[in-house]
């Protein structure tokens, strides 16, 4: 049998193929060529799945995008419906203050129409009377007509026929006004009634103290 040397070898490898001396192992073009596009088609496929991550991530980060800003709409959507509801709030609140303030008023000038009310009629019980029995003054007839004047249909029922001088005009002096009220008597379903009405008013030239007297 007839040996070969290495250096045979390396002369054959080199028309046909390669010799790799440390695996003792002959590529041929064809391997070469075969590891060639193998490795070829691993960059390929790092290459593939390099893009394939980067549109991923692409894809993630416009979904992220889209999601935060969903988010901030969401966001904004309700911080704007928070304002408009502190707003009608406080337009409820101060509403409600002043509705607040318009009851009380109210009932401040209720309080004071009845204590009006109250001391008018305490008054005229104690003029009608004297009125009545022709014992009032002239003063007390011309506060007796404005009490008369204030009360619905400026009139008053009586028990018995007033006195005849009673009813005539009687000039009321308050302050820096002159009031001027008229007094008529009547027989209304068997009573007898005072009607009281303001027929006049003007600025008096001068008058220290309210008084009274007919005209």
């Amino acid at each position: 049998m007839k040996g070969t040397s290495i250096s045979d070898h390396s002369a054959s490898a080199g028309q046909h193929g390669r010799y790799d001396k440390a695996a003792g192992v002959m590529y041929t073009q064809d391997h070469v060529d075969m590891i060639r596009e193998q490795l070829l088609a691993a960059e390929a496929a790092k290459r593939k799945f390099l893009l394939l991550l980067t549109v991923v991530a692409f894809l993630g980060l416009v979904g992220s995008l889209a999601f935060l800003g969903a988010k901030y709409a969401q966001f904004a959507l309700a911080k704007s419906e928070l304002s408009a509801a502190q707003a009608e709030n406080a337009s409820l609140k101060s509403e409600l203050q002043k509705a607040k303030e318009a009851l009380q008023l109210k009932e401040a000038q209720e309080a004071r129409s009845k204590q009006a009310i109250k001391e008018r009629d305490e008054r005229l019980s104690i003029l009608l009377p004297k009125v009545l029995r022709d014992e009032a003054s002239g003063a007390e007839i011309g506060e007796f007509a404005q009490l008369v004047s204030s009360l619905p249909d400026r009139k008053i029922e009586v028990e018995r026929m007033p006195p005849d001088k009673l009813f005539r005009n009687w000039r009321v002096i308050r302050g820096g006004t002159v009031e001027i009220y008229s007094l008529i008597g009547g027989f209304v379903q068997g009573r007898w009634v005072i009607y009281s009405n303001l027929v006049g008013a003007s600025t008096a030239r001068s008058a220290s103290q309210e008084s009274s007297r007919p005209q």
